[in-house]
């Protein structure tokens, strides 16, 4: 019984002495007052600090008075880093400007930088240097700081001055950056210098530092600690850096609350600018719409870039501002400067794309059929493309806002844009393929609306996203040969169009450009699954498939001929000897491959589902016929029989008075053409051609052929010629010899003449419409080739082409074919021959 009291009378004693001594070197309690750590800490809010951590203090006297209190620190197991919470003697308390130690005055507070680090204050947000676009601390109340004038800020109380470094104009907006000292660092006492340490050099050593050049070796390490209530906050921003010594210990139990990880990867990339991405967040903390929209733009942010145009480019652009389009020569422009949006890109600009977009989005009609994930790729992106950023949701709807006052059916989306389009007829873009240029700005294109297939689609997305019209851009195949825009309407289809002014038909459901596409891919602002485009062949081909046998080892692509080479398109499903393609175009020829070489046989998918695979049979022959290398596309069947129709008339003095009337062009198919002259016909001079009543003048090109028959070409000049009043397609363009050049008039009813030099007798005129070039041309060298599978491209025959048709004889069999023009050109399709042995092109 005696020893059980003895025993719980030591208990009694040491379980205090225990507490106690847990207190003092293990974890000790600690009550937050003030609101300097809102909104991770509350004023009354009890934490738990951990003092093992850097290790327990152990001081070296106990007159708790005296500012100089000295201590010694155990060894710890873990450093303080930054973004920790740590709780810390306040370094203040005795003589103006001075630092000084309070035993009984502790801080809450969250570590910024540590010992080696260098911190800044950047437009309100913490940098520390060391952890290059790492959020340290909440950034809501940093955001409040940055968006808030001076002048309101002073009004709710807040010193804006940084109190030790007033001598360097910095304030709690924007500081440093500033280097915190490590235990045996070395400092040059220059001005700069002791206005930076002078503080805590006084602490230690007792004297303020002289300026004169010398040097200083710190005796501790410092941190920099801030509270996360920038706005009310009592920090390093205001009594300096905080030595070793004055750390208390790490507070348990707190991390910081991140943002996802996709939008914490891109607020990382930001680095200094992150506070601007952090201050759109902040804005949109109570509209959890916008809050998502906001994070998917930011997510998605990394690796978007501005082009900035070069010295040469921008010649290029006041070229076409000063009206010289014309004259401009496609030459190589070197490569713009990349400028990538998390570096640059400002809270008010992404804040005000957001909200117009969300506008546009909750007052059209249609978008109530729009999804939010539709929405965030078919309206929200601030861009489109590389180009250069602008306020071009403003400027587009200021300008066109008033289309969709009146006049079409406000329930139909699609006859909004073919509304939009009728409206614009006039004033659409001019299709020009010598300008070279990376993407515009949309400012740019709002003014100046020249440019190729992709430069339409742009400014279609600027001109329809700016009023609320879900729009986007969709393009053939991953080598970039042509692009056009489609409309997202109110049953979840896409409907392609375009909004090119010399070719810009109704806009309807269903339209197609006649092209054929191999694949199709879209752009996106999405850069989480891809380069920024997704594929999607299925809304353009639908739901189908073909399995063919393969062979070789790796993956397996579906490739598409493109001249003499392949390339891949996506990748296939393989198993064992055969590999299954999906969401094919019909009629289109296809070829597996393996590391860019075939893997087997080309094939295709007819409308019905069947698969045609082209083995070539070299046992059994065909004889084949040929009359061009290439489809001829609609663009060009049009071309060539525009303002046919005109009249050959000739005479002996130039302003043919006594003019006889030999002949008219005709609608044609092929190249060259041959107007026959009546042998009744005398000699003559001059040759005039006029255009058809009402149209304009078209011609590629012309040839006249004396009395020895196409063996007997006549020299010609030109006398005279219709005018043309940009200055393109000069009346030269007639008699150059080139066939792929043209020439085509501004004014409707109008004629050139060609001058014989002299009285001649002509036999037959030859001439050539406006067209590709891609029919048989006199003098070349063609070969057909055939594919053999996995061995290639084969050659089936070899000609100089001397008419407007070539045969070739013995060709294998169920073969995919290809006329390769080895004098000139590039432009080649594959072909099959049909049962009237005419070219079926498959692509």
């Amino acid at each position: 019984m005696r020893n059980f009291r003895i025993g719980l009378a030591l208990v009694a004693i040491m379980l205090p002495l225990l507490l106690l001594l847990s207190r003092v070197f293990v974890v000790d309690k600690f009550t937050v007052r003030g609101q300097s750590m809102e909104p991770t800490l509350h004023d009354g809010q009890k934490i738990r600090v951990n003092k093992l951590a850097m290790g327990p203090r152990i001081y070296l006297s106990y007159d708790f008075e005296s500012p100089e209190l000295k201590s010694v620190r155990l060894p710890g197991f873990r450093r303080l880093k930054p973004g920790d919470i740590a709780v810390l003697n306040c370094p203040e308390g005795w003589g103006q400007g001075k630092m000084g130690f309070k035993i009984n005055y502790v801080y809450a507070k969250r570590c910024i930088g540590v010992p080696g680090d260098s911190v800044s204050i950047v437009n309100g947000f913490y940098v520390n240097s060391s952890l290059p676009g790492k959020r340290i601390c909440p950034a809501e109340n940093q955001s409040m700081l940055a968006m808030t004038p001076d002048s309101i800020l002073s009004s709710m109380g807040v010193y804006l001055g940084a109190s030790p470094h007033r001598r360097l104009d910095w304030t709690i907006r924007d500081f440093g950056p500033l280097r915190l000292p490590r235990k045996g660092d070395i400092a040059v006492m220059d001005s700069v210098g002791a206005a930076l340490y002078g503080r805590i050099i006084e602490y230690e050593t007792g004297a303020r530092p002289t300026v004169d050049g010398s040097e200083y070796t710190f005796r501790h390490g410092y941190y920099f600690f801030g509270g996360d209530n920038v706005l009310n906050s009592r920090d390093s921003r205001y009594f300096g850096l905080v030595q070793d010594d004055f750390i208390v210990g790490k507070v348990m139990g707190h991390r910081l609350q991140r943002e996802p990880e996709t939008v914490e990867r891109a607020l990382e990339a930001a680095g200094r600018n992150r506070g601007e991405l952090e201050s759109v967040l902040w804005h949109y903390r109570h509209d959890e719409r916008r809050l998502r929209a906001a994070r998917w733009l930011i997510a998605n942010m990394p690796g978007h870039y501005s082009d900035v145009p070069n010295a040469a480019m921008e010649a290029l652009m006041d070229a076409i501002r000063e009206g010289r389009v014309d004259k401009v020569v496609k030459t190589p422009l070197g490569v713009p400067e990349r400028v990538y949006d998390v570096d640059v890109i400002t809270s008010e600009y992404l804040i005000d794309n957001i909200d117009r977009a969300f506008e546009m989005y909750d007052s059209r009609p249609w978008n109530r059929y729009l999804s939010e994930d539709e929405f965030y790729e078919c309206l929200l992106p601030y861009r489109h493309g590389h180009e250069p950023l602008s306020e071009w949701r403003k400027h587009y709807g200021d300008r066109y806002g008033w289309l969709l006052e009146s006049g079409y059916d406000e329930s139909d989306v699609v006859e909004a844009v073919a509304h939009i389009s009728r409206e614009m007829k006039d004033s659409l873009f001019e299709y020009r393929s010598n300008l070279a240029l990376p993407d515009l700005s949309a400012d740019f294109l709002l003014d100046y609306r020249y440019g190729d297939c992709k430069d339409v689609s742009d400014f279609a997305v600027y001109l329809f996203r700016s009023l609320g019209i879900p729009v986007v851009t969709d393009f053939s195949n991953k080598m970039l040969i042509h692009t056009w825009n489609a409309v997202r309407d109110t049953t979840g289809r896409y409907q392609m169009f375009w909004l090119d002014k010399w070719d810009n038909p109704e806009v309807k459901r269903g339209m197609d450009d006649g092209r054929t596409k191999a694949r199709v891919f879209r752009y996106c602002y999405s850069l989480e699954d891809g380069p920024g485009y997704k594929d999607v062949s299925r809304d353009y081909f639908g739901d189908n498939e073909a399995k063919v046998g393969v062979s070789g080892l790796g993956q397996v692509w579906l490739g598409a001929f493109s001249n003499l080479e392949s390339y891949a398109l996506c990748p296939a499903r393989r198993r064992l000897g055969s590999a299954q393609f999906r969401h094919l175009e019909t009629d289109f020829a296809y070829v597996p491959l393996i590391g860019g070489e075939p893997a087997g046989y080309p094939f295709y998918l007819d409308a019905e589902g069947a698969v045609h695979e082209f083995h070539a049979r070299e046992d059994q022959t065909v004889d084949v016929s040929v009359s061009r290398k290439f489809r001829a596309s609609d663009h060009m069947r049009k071309y060539m029989n525009e303002g046919l129709g005109g009249a050959f008339s000739v005479s002996s003095y130039p302003d043919f008075r006594e003019a006889c009337v030999i002949g008219h062009t005709h609608h044609t198919s092929t190249n060259y053409n041959y107007l026959p002259v009546p042998e009744d016909v005398a000699p003559f001079r001059y040759l005039r051609y006029t255009s058809a009543p009402g149209e304009r003048l078209q011609m590629a090109e012309i040839r006249i052929f004396g009395p020895g028959g196409r063996s007997d070409t006549l020299k010609v000049s030109l006398a005279s010629c219709a005018e043309r009043k940009d200055g393109r397609f000069t009346g030269e363009s007639i008699i150059d010899g080139d066939e792929l050049s043209f020439f085509v008039s501004t004014p409707v009813d109008a004629s050139f003449v060609l001058d014989l030099g002299g009285s001649f007798k002509v036999s037959e005129i030859e001439w050539v419409p406006r067209n590709d070039d891609n029919f048989i041309r006199h003098g070349d060298v063609y070969s057909l080739l055939y594919h053999d599978g996995k061995n290639g491209w084969k050659t089936a025959g070899r000609q100089v082409g001397r008419d407007s048709v070539m045969i070739f004889r013995d060709v294998p069999s169920n073969a995919l074919l290809r006329l390769h023009d080895e004098t000139r050109g590039r432009e080649e399709n594959v072909f099959i021959t049909g049962s009237d042995g005419s070219q079926i092109f498959l692509n």
